[in-house]
C-alpha cells in the first residue's frame, strides 16, 4: 500500500468517525428523539397510571433511556428491565413487550390474564386465571360473574403465583374444565358465553365434576354432570347451543348427564 493510499484510508476513517459522532450528537441533542407519545395496547384491568407509577414511564425521556438486554434487544430498542419490573408487580400481566419506536414513541404491548374463577379463603376469596394464578383477593361481597370452585380452599396466597390449595388434585380438575369452557366459548356460532352462565364448579372425584348453570333467560339454576375427557369441548359447545335455543328451560329439577355418549337429563324424582 502506498503512502497516498494509507493517507486516503486515514482520511476516510476520520470522515466516517466524524459522521458517526455527528449522528450521535443529533440523536441525543435533538428534541425529536425524546418520547412525546406513549402507546399502550391490550389494557383491560391494568391502568396506564399503574404502569407509569411502577416504571417511571413518562414523556420527555430519551428514546434510548431504559433500552437494555442482549445485542438483539438493543437493536430492537427493547426495554427488558422495565418489562421484568411490570411482570413482577402486576398480577394481571401475563406478557409484555416494550420498545422505543423512532423517532419519539414508546410502545407497550400487553397481554393480560383473564379471571375465570374464585377459590374460598377464610375471609373472602381469591380470583384465579385459567392457569390457577392468583390475580386478586376479594371480600365475599365483591364477587362478580365468574364461577366459584366449591369444595376446595386456598391455604397460601401470593399475588401473581399459583394458588396453593388443600385439594390440589381437585383444583387441577377444575382448571382443566375451565380451560375447556374457554375453548368452547370461542365458537362464534353462538352468542351465549358459557363461562358467564356457570355459578359453581364442584370436583367430586377423579375427572368427575358438577357444574351449576344459571339459565340465561329464566335465571333458574341447572345442574350438569360432566367429566374431563377429550370430548369435553364438544359437549360444552353443545351445551352452549342448548342454552342459546332454550332447550333446558322448564325442565325442572334434575341433572343433565354429559358423562356418556348420550346426553341425558335425569329428573330429580327418578
Amino acid at each position: 500500500m502506498t503512502r497516498r493510499e494509507r493517507k486516503g484510508n486515514r482520511v476516510g476513517t476520520i470522515v466516517f468517525a466524524a459522521i458517526v459522532a455527528v449522528v450521535f450528537i443529533m440523536i441525543f441533542a435533538l428534541p425529536q428523539f425524546y418520547i412525546s407519545n406513549i402507546n399502550i395496547t391490550g389494557m383491560r384491568v391494568i391502568t396506564k397510571e399503574q404502569i407509569i407509577a411502577l416504571g417511571n414511564v413518562k414523556t420527555g425521556n430519551h428514546i434510548f433511556l431504559g433500552v437494555n438486554g442482549n445485542i438483539k434487544d438493543f437493536f430492537q430498542l427493547r426495554h427488558r428491565a422495565l418489562e421484568k419490573v411490570l411482570l413482577a408487580n402486576l398480577p394481571y400481566l401475563k406478557n409484555i413487550q416494550i420498545k422505543s419506536i423512532f423517532p419519539s414513541v414508546l410502545q407497550l404491548e400487553l397481554e393480560e390474564r383473564v379471571e375465570v374463577a374464585y377459590i374460598a379463603i377464610s375471609d373472602g376469596c381469591v380470583v384465579i386465571d385459567s392457569e390457577g394464578i392468583v390475580l386478586e383477593v376479594l371480600g365475599k361481597s365483591d364477587l362478580r360473574g365468574i364461577p366459584i370452585i366449591e369444595g376446595i380452599s386456598a391455604n397460601q396466597v401470593q399475588l401473581g403465583k399459583k394458588a396453593s390449595v388443600d385439594l390440589p388434585g381437585a383444583m387441577t380438575q377444575a382448571v382443566v374444565l375451565l380451560n375447556d369452557v374457554i375453548n368452547a366459548d370461542k365458537d362464534s356460532r353462538v352468542d351465549v358465553k358459557l363461562l358467564s352462565c356457570i355459578k359453581t364448579i364442584r370436583p367430586i372425584q377423579e375427572g368427575l365434576l358438577y357444574i351449576t348453570i344459571q339459565l340465561p333467560v329464566t335465571g333458574e339454576d341447572f345442574i350438569v354432570k360432566i367429566k374431563n375427557s377429550s370430548d369435553n369441548v364438544e359437549n360444552l359447545v353443545w351445551l352452549r347451543f342448548a342454552l342459546s335455543q332454550r332447550k333446558l328451560d322448564g325442565k325442572g329439577k334434575g341433572i343433565l348427564d354429559l358423562t356418556s355418549t348420550q346426553r341425558v337429563f335425569i329428573p330429580e324424582n327418578q
